[in-house]
């Protein structure tokens, strides 16, 4: 199962802190809720990290999501608003022009289309994951790309009010302990799997 990553706070989050999440990516192997075996981090970080990009804009950067072959990248709105220009940055070192395509401030979704085709997607599940399994996450924290950090989901369905950058709430999200800096808001949460 996959969810997206973002840092609703100004500081880097505290364990234990919530962080909101969009779609989810985590293996089924974690949805029978048992924990998963730490073990299998170094495999399932290699195996994603080709999906993951750095998406750099005019006022910093953040994370995303390969969701099509052709180009789509899935990223947090608050990561990619308020930017005239765009960079996208794959972990094999290619950085290519991106251009946003649709954002959705209620959800805090972004698509953004980048100048690169052939790429891998990642898997989404639509399920959610269940509370104690393991929860990995690959991002850009801080500008340091396809970092990966890894914890348990915390908590299903929180809401952190008046806390985005727009004021608004943030509702409906996947809390977990996994250290989620700024600059992770758009990568990958995933599962064992």
């Amino acid at each position: 199962v996959l969810a997206l990553s973002a840092c609703a706070m100004a500081e880097p989050s505290s364990p234990g802190s919530p962080s909101a999440t969009a779609p989810i990516i985590a293996p089924r192997a974690a949805l029978d809720g048992k924990s998963a075996d730490t073990s299998v981090i170094p495999d399932v970080a290699e195996r994603l990290q080709p999906s993951v990009v750095k998406v750099i804009t005019d006022s910093g950067n953040g994370s995303g999501v390969v969701y099509t072959s052709d180009g789509l990248i899935l990223t947090n709105a608050h990561v990619v608003s308020e930017t005239e220009t765009l960079q996208v940055a794959f972990a094999d070192g290619q950085r290519v022009k991106g251009t946003i395509q649709a954002v959705d401030e209620v959800t805090d979704l972004a698509l953004v289309k980048a100048d690169r085709r052939g790429l891998p997607p990642a898997r989404f599940q639509p399920e959610l994951p269940v509370v104690g399994s393991l929860s990995i996450v690959i991002g850009s924290p801080l500008g340091f790309e396809n970092s990966v950090t890894a914890g348990i989901i915390s908590g299903l369905h929180r809401e952190i009010s008046g806390s985005a950058s727009k004021g608004g709430s943030l509702v409906d999200l996947i809390q977990t302990d996994a250290p989620i800096s700024p600059g992770n808001s758009g990568g990958a949460v995933v599962d064992g799997a």
